[in-house]
Order: structure tokens, then sequence, then C-alpha cells
């Protein structure tokens, strides 16, 4: 976006481009040819420039996770405020029931890591409720045991309540910010997460669920039974998501753009 002099541009960022600035990570698992790996090289060298050139037509910044800010300033060298994105935790409550299953709640694309949470629970054989689609269905199908059930697309409607029965939410993939987990927080429900990205902005290890820092299926299975012997509060975990709500979420970046612009001649038109 190209504005003029005296507008005022706040870039409320999700993450730069991952396919650009983290290539091989984010190609790692995708079934891509060598000759068409060799042809991103050039191909990413140009759009990183442009996306570097873009960035310094924007005048503040705003990351959605402490991960994302540390991108912007190794990529963009710059500072940025770190705001949260919005949940709507007032969809969600606390069950009076929880069942015998875990749920994930994902598209199903390689960097979610979807692989670890199917082979983890088919080793454990414990049952997984996976909500979502997407083109890696085939593949997780092919490795899924018979305690792993692909739920496909369930409404808006149902989503709550599903969350809010199970024993605990699961997120083997590591999240820019990850609204999914804190929408199971809104549940009172404990989230098992790889411990990065996101997860370090959102969970409390001990408090609203187990993070764990080797991103395998060994490593989940063993996040897994160390829930079985913690005791969680689920009023506790509730109040925790809160602090991620709308209302927290509209606050905090008016009191940036006020921040931003202040000094400023804006005419609004």
């Amino acid at each position: 976006v190209i504005t003029q002099p005296h507008t005022v541009h706040i870039s409320y960022t999700y993450t730069p481009m991952r396919y650009a600035w983290s290539t091989g990570h984010y190609m790692q698992n995708e079934r891509a040819s060598r000759s068409l790996r060799s042809l991103l090289v050039p191909g990413m060298h140009y759009l990183r420039m442009w996306d570097q050139m873009a960035s310094n037509r924007v005048d503040h910044h705003v990351a959605i996770s402490a991960a994302v800010a540390q991108r912007i300033h190794k990529f963009y060298q710059r500072d940025c405020d770190i705001i949260h994105p919005p949940v709507d935790t007032g969809r969600f409550s606390i069950s009076p029931t929880v069942e015998d299953y875990y749920i994930v709640v994902s598209r199903f694309v390689p960097y979610k890591r979807l692989d670890l949470a199917v082979e983890a629970f088919t080793a454990l054989g414990r049952p997984l409720k996976i909500v979502g689609t997407g083109r890696q269905l085939k593949h997780l199908k092919s490795i899924a045991g018979p305690t792993v059930q692909f739920m496909g697309a369930v409404a808006d409607g149902e989503l709550p309540g599903l969350m809010a029965r199970a024993r605990a939410f699961i997120m083997p993939g590591e999240e820019d910010f990850g609204l999914a987990p804190v929408e199971a927080n809104a549940c009172g429900r404990p989230v098992i997460a790889y411990a990065a990205g996101g997860a370090l902005d959102t969970q409390i290890d001990g408090v609203t669920g187990v993070l764990f820092r080797t991103q395998s299926a060994a490593g989940l299975c063993q996040a897994v039974q160390r829930a079985d012997g913690m005791t969680f509060d689920a009023q506790a975990i509730r109040a925790h998501a809160q602090k991620f709500d709308v209302e927290v979420f509209r606050s905090k970046l008016m009191a940036v753009v006020v921040d931003v612009c202040k000094g400023r001649h804006t005419p609004f038109r």
C-alpha cells in the first residue's frame, strides 16, 4: 500500500511471508520436486527484496505474537508492538462433563504437523478427534490407527461443545498465534502444545496445559502422559483465555492507533 504523506500507516502483521523468508522450513514437509525447489531460490530472493521495500512504507508495525515480532525485527529491522488476535471467548463455556477423547482443530497442511498427533495417538491407543479438512487427509488416514477419528468440517454451533467435552486440545505444530487453543482454554480445557510460536504467548505450562519441546510423536506422547498426572482448574484456564477476548483486543489496538497518531496532522475524509 502506498499512502499519502499525511496518512499514518499501521500494519497489523500476522507474519512476514512464511514461504519467502523461511522457505526451507516451510518446504521441508511439502512434496515438491528438486527442480521446483531450485527454481524457488531466485524467485524468493526477489520476493524478499520487494517485501522488505514494502515494509519500509509502514509507519508502525504491530505483531500478533512475540515470535512474529522477532521475525519483523530480523527481516524488516523494525521494532513493533504486540497485540494478540481477538478471540470470541463468549462463544465458549465450561462443560459439566468431560469425555474420554482428545481433539485437534486444524487445516490439513504439512506445517501444522498433524502427522505427529496421528502417530502419537495411534501409538498410545487413545481416542483423538480431528476436526478439519485439507490436502493431507489421504496421507493422515493412511497412518492413523482405529482410535483416530476424522470429523471433517464441523458446524460452528457444534464446535464449542466438542472442545468443551474433550480431555485436552492438541497442537503439535508451531503456530504464529493459534486461535483454536485459546478457544479450548475458554472452554476450561487444557492444551497440550509444542513449545514454540504463539503457544509461548498463550499457554502456561502446568496451568493452562502442557508444553513439550521435542517436536516428535514421542515428545507428544510424553506430554500426554505427563498431563495424565496433573489436575487443571477449568475456571482458572477460562479466566486466562479471557485475557485474549475481543474487547481486550479492541482496547489495545485503539490505544496504539491513538499513540501513533498523536501529534500528527491526520485529516479524516
